[in-house]
């Protein structure tokens, strides 16, 4: 015969394995797509980098000669210190501008959704901007591929 504190026991543990296993069944999903989709091409694309391919289908190992290439060429490190050169110093200005104009805005009693409204609508048009603008210049390149 079962005895009840066997049968309590048991219903404790249950609860306590169903509770700890709660959050990974909520992670999982999440996980998946992350690993799936982040973690394991960027794994195969280092994985890759050691091999040379002219027609993707071929691979010959070459180990770490394309990195030797790379960064053995000039124009790569005047890219990598323009780059790193235009982020600080956008980062830097937006960061501060942004901060400027959230405390004016903040301080100020008049108008005061409006002038949030009207910052916040410009990264909208900002962004579809850009969109537009990638979008000119695509058909432009197709253009003149066709052209050429």
């Amino acid at each position: 015969m079962v005895s009840p504190s066997n049968v309590t026991k048991r219903r404790r543990s249950t609860f306590t394995w169903r509770r700890r296993l709660v959050p990974y069944v909520f992670i999982a999903p999440n996980l998946f797509i992350f690993l799936t989709f982040i973690i394991w091409p960027a794994l195969r694309g280092i994985y890759i980098s050691f091999f040379d391919s002219m027609d993707g289908s071929q691979f010959t190992y070459v180990g770490t000669a394309n990195y030797k290439a790379i960064f053995s060429d000039p124009t790569v490190a005047t890219i990598a210190r323009n780059t790193a050169i235009y982020v600080v110093f956008y980062m830097a200005i937006s960061t501060l501008l942004s901060l400027t104009f959230a405390i004016v805005i903040n301080q100020q009693k008049f108008a005061r959704g409006f002038f949030r409204s009207s910052f916040s609508s410009g990264d909208a048009l900002a962004n579809c901007g850009g969109i537009n603008l990638e979008r000119c210049t695509r058909s432009q390149s197709r253009a003149t591929q066709h052209i050429a």
